[in-house]
């Protein structure tokens, strides 16, 4: 992420949060130039992370990212967070009905949700060099439904780890 140093100049980083600054930098940037924010869509500009190394890790880093949803200053990113939420869990309540209509609602909704993420995982394969996405995106389905409906609402009272420090 590169900005002007200015950008920092009364930021509202919520520092009171274990992690995030990248995001409300980011929120902030965005409230300042009017919605004027690019990705640059280029390798050389790429900085790369290590993924999490075990289901631990991983489960503590999505409660990390999830505990500051309430604190996003802009509402339209607070209401996408809130569908997307919905949606999976409606997809696992379509399920847990056992019933007919119920199943066959679900599965719809994963068409649904499979052809949004295919559509936008379709502008990255090049750049992030991915190879069989679609495949590993339907393989994914039941771990992604479950846990973007269960990790939101208990990342607000679950504590977790992160940098060696038990947080909430």
């Amino acid at each position: 992420m590169a900005y002007r140093k200015e950008l920092t100049n009364g930021a509202a980083l919520h520092m009171q949060k274990a992690s995030g600054d990248d995001v409300f930098l980011l929120q902030n940037a965005h409230n300042q130039a009017g919605g004027e924010i690019v990705f640059v869509k280029n390798r050389e500009a790429m900085v790369t992370t290590n993924a999490p190394s075990s289901f631990q890790e991983f489960w503590n880093q999505r409660l990390r990212w999830a505990s500051k949803n309430g604190e996003y200053d802009i509402a339209k990113n607070r209401y996408i967070l809130i569908a997307l939420w919905f949606f999976n869990v409606l997809i696992l309540v379509s399920f847990l009905s056992f019933s007919k209509v119920g199943v066959l609602a679900g599965v719809f909704m994963i068409l649904v949700k499979v052809l949004a993420e295919d559509r936008f995982y379709t502008s990255f394969v090049d750049l992030f060099k991915i190879k069989l996405w679609f495949k590993t995106i339907l393989l994914g389905q039941p771990f992604h439904i479950c846990y973007m409906a269960i990790v939101p609402p208990v990342s607000q009272f679950v504590k977790y780890k992160w940098k060696e420090r038990k947080l909430r």
